[in-house]
């Protein structure tokens, strides 16, 4: 979903208590406004669901699918839900509103991050993402878009539209889709994705945040997830040199292209980024 600071068409209009003052989030089915609730003054983020989506099934299932997920997790890393439902022709999400910007523009704006608060970013992905699996979720659009930080430098895990709750024994067949450009291997060609599928594209995530660049680029969908499937990405050292060599074994293993040969959960990846980190338990 891409920021903007463009009027929208609901500007104005109070739902769930909150009056919408501008878009500052903007995509194909769906737009994010700040709001301001009408008795208390506090601010939130209401998502609504665009006039045609509402008329959707499907979509609207995915809308509040992905508010359910929302609603029953608990952690810091994680935007929160406060309250979501159907006012007249409006389908609606009253979120938590995180001050800030995604890590993307941050990197399009300053260019790519030094190693240690690139791997620390990733580190605190990484913890949300974990927190995720243990509630039987595979969250299926991680990439540098949907990761907020806020003014204070607070990590905020956002982008659950493609979530999916499923029995931690069985697998998941991905029918859809987010950004080609971060998506795992098995997510892009159709097939059983899960938690392993979060940690290639945290591992894609990664790499844009240390190069600058997009590990698999690529003119169209299909030339990326060819990539995806055959390739690995340039090497990083040709665009960042002299990073620590964990960091680079840390990526490598995020990138399998066999999810056995990945990290096989979150927790054994936030182990190896905290040593990278030279962070102690509980740090």
């Amino acid at each position: 979903m891409n920021t903007t600071n463009t009027n929208a068409p609901l500007v104005g209009v109070v739902i769930d208590g909150c009056t919408l003052e501008r878009a500052i989030g903007e995509g194909e089915r769906s737009t994010v406004y700040l709001a301001t609730h009408t008795e208390s003054g506090e601010r939130f983020a209401v998502k609504v669901l665009s006039a045609s989506t509402a008329e959707d099934t499907d979509w609207v299932q995915r809308f509040f699918r992905e508010a359910k997920a929302l609603g029953q997790l608990d952690h810091p890393t994680i935007v929160s839900v406060k309250n979501v439902g159907q006012e007249g022709e409006h389908y609606f999400m009253r979120m938590e509103y995180v001050a800030g910007k995604t890590i993307h523009e941050l990197v399009l704006e300053g260019g790519k991050l030094n190693w240690e608060p690139a791997t620390t970013l990733v580190l605190d992905i990484a913890d949300a993402l974990g927190h995720c699996h243990e509630s039987q979720l595979i969250h299926r659009g991680v990439e540098p878009g949907h990761v907020m930080l806020t003014g204070d430098q607070e990590v905020k895990l956002t982008g659950f539209s493609l979530v999916k709750q499923v029995d931690p024994n069985v697998s998941i067949t991905s029918q859809e889709v987010g950004s080609p450009h971060f998506m795992s291997p098995e997510q892009a060609g159709g097939k059983p994705v899960d938690a392993r599928s979060d940690l290639y594209s945290l591992g894609c995530t990664f790499y844009y945040l240390l190069t600058g660049e997009l590990p698999f680029p690529g003119k169209t969908a299909q030339e990326v997830f060819l990539k995806h499937f055959f390739h690995a990405p340039v090497p990083l050292e040709r665009h960042t040199p002299d990073l620590p060599d964990g960091v680079h074994k840390v990526i490598r293993k995020c990138l399998r292209k066999k999810k056995a040969e990945r990290y096989q959960s979150a927790a054994s990846l936030t182990e190896d980024l905290r040593e990278l980190l030279g962070l102690e338990a509980g740090e």
